[in-house]
């Protein structure tokens, strides 16, 4: 997982929410802050299962609360279109994750995956920073993108997955039980400086690898220069 910052200090322990979709199970973590004063706008193409979760989460913590916007983020006029609704209800974006993808090497998928796992990732990364800039207007803000750790290994059984997850320097892995990849999300979120790196994997307590990828990306590149 890769968090970039661009503000002195977000997370008061009010503002924080963090909603995990699996299939079609949903779990929500953190999220006594919406009572008094979390907004969380959820994306995705499954349209009955947001509205479903939309529903729950108004009549659990308020009306203004929770926004389910079908949105397929491969799409970018959709991807856009979603940011532009958020700020027209609330103003302005604080925290955004990004956590779209597909696992599918298939030759007819691949293509589709590659969209949603990078290009999306990107497009909306740079919209929110464009969102949060200070020297913009913007309130400043964090932007948490979310991976795997097929990322961090070579493996023949998914070669396109792992170059689209290595592609955007993230690690982070959603291996076990939703709660606890929620819960190593928000510790990662609390601590994580900007542009730092996390490794959350089974149902162990979030880890700072920062170290480990720099150090990582410096093998890598010895003699490219020489």
């Amino acid at each position: 997982m890769k968090i970039s910052r661009n503000f002195n200090q977000l997370l008061d322990g009010r503002r924080c929410g963090w909603i995990n979709k699996k299939g079609d199970r949903w779990a929500v973590q953190n999220v006594p802050c919406f009572e008094h004063y979390g907004h969380v706008a959820i994306l995705d193409v499954a349209k009955d299962a947001g509205v479903a979760l939309e529903a729950e989460l108004k009549d659990k913590y308020g009306d203004n609360k929770a926004k389910f916007i079908k949105c397929d983020v491969s799409n970018e006029e959709e991807l856009l279109n979603a940011y532009n609704v958020v700020i027209e209800s609330n103003g302005h974006v604080d925290v955004v994750i990004n956590n779209a993808g597909i696992l599918n090497d298939s030759k007819d998928i691949y293509k589709k995956a590659l969209e949603v796992n990078v290009t999306a990732l990107i497009t909306s990364t740079l919209k929110a920073l464009e969102l949060m800039r200070k020297d913009k207007g913007g309130n400043g803000g964090a932007i948490i993108n979310i991976s795997s750790i097929a990322g961090l290994m070579q493996t023949s059984l998914l070669p396109i997955y792992s170059a689209a997850k290595c592609s955007t320097t993230i690690q982070q892995l959603y291996w076990g039980k939703p709660e606890s990849a929620a819960a190593g999300v928000m510790e990662a979120f609390k601590k994580g400086s900007s542009a730092s790196s996390w490794l959350i994997t089974h149902e162990q307590p979030a880890v700072d690898i920062t170290n480990n990828v720099t150090e990582a990306y410096s093998v890598l590149s010895r003699g490219v220069f020489q």
